[in-house]
């Protein structure tokens, strides 16, 4: 999961847009402007979905990911 700096919910992945956006407060970011964010987690994970092969990123306080692809 990666927190809005705004807002704290988990941002979701726009396909159409490639953006970040939060669904709690609607604002949008560019993926590189939260990597920072990301790789400051304590310990992050990257599982591979089974379905299509995507990426899906966790960190140790997620309890369910879904793939957005």
């Amino acid at each position: 999961m990666i927190a809005c700096p705004d807002c704290g919910s988990a941002l979701e992945f726009d396909v159409a847009k490639q953006k970040l956006k939060c669904p709690s407060c609607q604002q949008e970011y560019g993926v590189t402007s939260v990597k920072d964010n990301a790789e400051s987690a304590d310990t992050f994970n990257v599982f591979r979905c089974s379905q299509c092969g995507g990426e899906v990123y966790s960190n140790d306080n997620t309890i369910a990911g879904f793939c957005s692809y």
